[in-house]
């Protein structure tokens, strides 16, 4: 089998779930021969050192994205547009950097960046487009260009898109090179595939992991505790894994929401911060929640399951591709609090079941979002783009 030389183009600094998809990706392909090499926003930003650890080589190139937060001010705005104005500054280094390097392959992690179609497009190496996210829906983004502009400049120049769901590929019905939209989904190491022992306690705890942030929805879990607090059912703990980021918006969110657990004396819910080492955590849960507006995957919801923790989900956004309802999780109605609580109820009341649903749960995802399985597609991808 040929081996390439394949350049990933990062887009954030931080280790979201983006990114550790792309460093599970990058040292999975490096295991198998490839050459593998990574552009990094900063010299020594999170991605760059994990990326160091398993020597993988990175290449600094700090730029623009071509999409924006919408809620940011007409300044804040400006000066997003002139960064992303200045793309074609690295555009042309990594136009000579490519070639130097025989890259075979360029892989864009992100619908949030165009720099890897462009740069495609300069030099004639195929590209992959990874589209992750909604946008709007997910991160309140828009395009710089509007949409219609920009999804006309992938129609003209994409060749190769991966929709992380077909939730996410419907999603973007407008760009219409059919023959190239596939659904891909993410991998997750095996290293979250966890076996439990037995618990010395019955109360059931209840985990959520993710950013404090609106679209993550932290709130309506809050709200849930209240109702069933309201009709005495008490014996059960919430631990919520998640810090707020540096923008305002999420940081007025966290106050809310420790504001809300004050004033309801919601003692049974737990806030973490930050958690570094997520299995430990999850070998406390029971029950996972995953309440966001609009998931375009749902990596968290991968890793409940592969711990063996049943998920209660929104029935919006790929949750509903992910969860198979009454088998390995419950899905409730987006924005109802009282249907959450409902759900919740079912697992403090029936643990037994929970803990059914939770060998379910790690059985589908072994057999569909295991990483090896996610990287076969991937590679196969990228050799057929490639001509082999």
């Amino acid at each position: 089998m040929r081996k390439l030389r394949i350049m990933y183009i990062s887009h954030e600094r931080k280790m979201g779930g983006a990114n550790l998809c792309l460093l599970e990706l990058a040292k999975e392909m490096k295991k198998r021969g490839h050459e593998v090499y990574v552009t990094v926003l900063l010299k020594n930003c999170p991605l760059a050192m994990e990326l160091k650890k398993c020597n993988i080589f990175t290449i600094p190139a700090f730029f623009g994205w071509w999409q924006m937060p919408e809620k940011w001010n007409f300044f804040l705005k400006t000066a997003f547009r002139f960064l992303y104005y200045l793309e074609w500054l690295q555009l042309l280094r990594l136009s000579c950097i490519v070639k130097k390097l025989k890259i075979d392959m360029i892989h864009s992690n992100s619908s949030c960046i165009d720099l890897g179609m462009k740069l495609s497009t300069r030099t004639g190496i195929p590209h992959v487009w990874h589209f992750r996210e909604f946008g709007s829906a997910d991160y309140d983004l828009e395009y710089i260009m509007g949409r219609e502009k920009s999804v006309a400049f992938v129609n003209q120049n994409a060749r190769n898109i991966i929709f992380i769901s077909k939730t996410l590929r419907d999603y973007y019905s407008d760009i219409k090179n059919e023959e190239n939209r596939r659904v891909i989904y993410d991998g997750v190491s095996e290293d979250y595939l966890l076996r439990k022992g037995e618990k010395g306690e019955t109360t059931v705890t209840f985990l959520m992991a993710a950013n404090i942030n609106k679209n993550k929805n932290q709130k309506i879990v809050l709200e849930a505790v209240s109702i069933l607090k309201k009709k005495g059912i008490i014996k059960f703990k919430v631990l919520m894994a998640g810090a707020a980021t540096a923008l305002s918006e999420s940081q007025k969110y966290e106050k809310e929401l420790y504001t809300y657990q004050k004033e309801y004396d919601l003692e049974m819910i737990e806030f973490l911060g930050y958690v570094k080492d997520m299995n430990q955590i999850r070998k406390t849960a029971d029950v996972e929640i995953v309440p966001s507006v609009s998931e375009a995957f749902g990596r968290v919801t991968v890793e409940a399951m592969l711990a063996g923790n049943p998920v209660i989900a929104s029935d919006s956004g790929a949750s509903v591709e992910l969860i198979e309802e009454k088998k390995t999780g419950f899905l409730f109605h987006q924005g109802d609090a009282g249907s959450l609580a409902e759900k919740m109820e079912l697992f403090i009341k029936y643990p037994e079941m929970g803990r059914k649903m939770g060998e379910d749960a790690r059985k589908a995802a072994v057999e569909n979002y295991l990483l090896q399985k996610n990287v076969d597609e991937i590679e196969k991808l990228y050799l057929s783009t490639c001509g082999e």
